[in-house]
């Protein structure tokens, strides 16, 4: 119906919970069915299809929008503007799994270009932005690869002066590991500076002086400018 162009939502529903109930699983259903999807028009119908019958976040996301994902070679416009549209019926799984998933893969569209990910939490309100980035900081703590970089000072750009003391203390932790393995890295250092104007300086000044020196070079004094800048 949906690659025909028959496009009714109540009854496609109906249709899907009658074929789910009949299963008793949606899941091999799906995998039969997606790759028909072959336009982003007919996957993002199907994708409404399924918030439309509740359809566990999960499983939306991970048969509908990771394959989804995998096809766009260059071009994102399709997907995002989907889920840009139906990320409000799943916030706090985008957040928390999917867009983190996206985001740890070094090759990732995404990762390449962040300006898409702005575009997908618009719809959202300012708090999803803390959640993405304290889901993506478990992921940079064991090594912060250079990809990631980018992606921090986005997340935490766009959590500025709504960080609590826990969030500082998670981010200034990160800094503290990272330190030494980006001692001559500038985007490191542009990363701390937005870090100094998004957390309460008055608790972790002492902590990020400590930070700043292990720095070197222009890195260095970026981040003890940045430092006394801030009051």
């Amino acid at each position: 119906m949906i690659t025909a162009g028959k496009w009714n939502l109540e009854e496609l529903a109906e249709l899907l919970i009658s074929e789910r109930n009949r299963r008793n699983d949606i899941l091999d259903l799906l995998d039969e069915v997606w790759p028909e999807m072959v336009t982003d028009t007919n996957r993002h119908r199907f994708c409404e299809v399924l918030v439309k019958i509740k359809e566990l976040p999960e499983v939306i996301c991970q048969k509908a929008y990771i394959p989804w994902f995998k096809t766009c070679e260059t071009n994102l416009t399709g997907f995002v503007q989907s889920l840009s549209k139906l990320i409000v019926y799943f916030p706090e799984y985008a957040c928390k799994s999917f867009l983190v998933e996206l985001l740890m893969n070094k090759y990732s569209l995404l990762v390449k270009y962040l300006d898409w990910l702005t575009e997908i939490m618009k719809p959202l309100d300012k708090k999803y932005w803390r959640i993405l980035l304290n889901e993506y900081i478990k992921g940079c703590q064991t090594h912060l690869e250079q990809y990631k970089i980018p992606v921090l000072v986005l997340l935490v750009k766009n959590c500025q002066k709504d960080l609590d003391s826990s969030d500082g203390e998670k981010l200034v932790t990160l800094c503290k590991t990272a330190a030494l393995d980006h001692s001559t890295n500038r985007d490191f250092a542009s990363f701390l500076v937005f870090v100094v104007g998004a957390i309460d300086l008055e608790r972790f000044r002492i902590e990020m002086l400590s930070i700043s020196q292990k720095l070197k070079g222009a890195s260095k004094y970026l981040v003890i400018k940045a430092l006394k800048d801030v009051k």
